[in-house]
Parts: structure tokens; C-alpha cells; sequence
């Protein structure tokens, strides 16, 4: 069986961009990867949008408090 390609927007200049942050973590930690192929796309703070395999991971590792 193929999988279907799914994509995931997050981040956004909205105030809740965070917000987002952890919807979409959540999204991606729980969806069932046997059925989907995630595609991440995060959209900064600025509005501009990037695409990374691991986009969420990386932005999540940055944004942790210490």
C-alpha cells in the first residue's frame, strides 16, 4: 500500500504561533505513519515559509526553555 502524503503547516505570524508549535507536535507524534508520509512546512514568524523533513524537531530544540 502507498502511502498518502499528508503536509503540516505550522508556526504563522499569528500571536498564537506557538500555539501552533505544539498542535502540530502532537499531530505528528500521534498520526499513523504506516498510512501517512508527513510533510512538515513551517511558516516563521515573518510569514515565509520553509519546508525540512524534521522542520518541527528543529524549531521545538530551539524554542525549549531552559
Amino acid at each position: 500500500m502507498q502511502k498518502v502524503r499528508v503536509g503540516i503547516f505550522f508556526g504563522g505570524i499569528s500571536t498564537e504561533h506557538q500555539i501552533s508549535l505544539w498542535s502540530a507536535k502532537s499531530i505528528i507524534d500521534n498520526i499513523d505513519k504506516v498510512k501517512f508520509k508527513i510533510v512538515q512546512f513551517y511558516i516563521d514568524k515573518q510569514g515565509s515559509i520553509w519546508q525540512a523533513k524534521n522542520a518541527l524537531n528543529l524549531i521545538l530544540e530551539k524554542n525549549l526553555p531552559n
